[in-house]
């Protein structure tokens, strides 16, 4: 028996950014798209109700941006999250609200496999992870 498809809900505000992961995510037959929002009110909807596996999550948008929806999520109603930005300085932040992974505009393809990875890993072993986690920026380490 194989495992359930895991349901991935896309949030961003540039549809083009949108569409390019929804271009990369059809490699994998084991994924599916269960919807695409281009703000934190539209996806706070579908979360609630498509209860989605997995964000991928815009930090920059309109409004209410990716960490107020994150705010907004009561706890087993919180998919995993993984942000997708064209901002660096927001990593160590999302580490800290317990996001998967952080990866950098425009996706590579490599980076996404192993945020999607992580995912299904999660899913497997349950929400249940390290005590600590080492941020690496620049020139210094962090614990977290």
């Amino acid at each position: 028996m194989s495992a359930a498809p895991l349901k991935v809900l896309l949030v961003d505000d540039v549809a083009l950014a949108r569409q390019r992961l929804e271009r990369l995510l059809r490699a994998y037959p084991d994924v599916v798209v269960a919807g695409s929002c281009a703000g934190a009110d539209t996806a706070l909807a579908a979360i609630v109700r498509d209860a989605p596996d997995l964000l991928l999550l815009d930090v920059d948008m309109p409004g209410c941006d990716g960490f107020g929806l994150l705010a907004r999520l009561r706890g087993d109603a919180r998919p995993d999250v993984v942000f997708t930005t064209a901002h660096s300085d927001f990593a160590a932040r999302a580490f800290r609200v317990g996001a998967l992974d952080y990866l950098l505009k425009p996706i590579a393809p490599g980076d996404l496999r192993e945020a999607l990875r992580r995912a299904r890993a999660r899913r497997e072993s349950g929400p249940a992870g390290p005590a600590w986690l080492l941020l690496r920026e620049r020139d210094r380490t962090t614990v977290l």
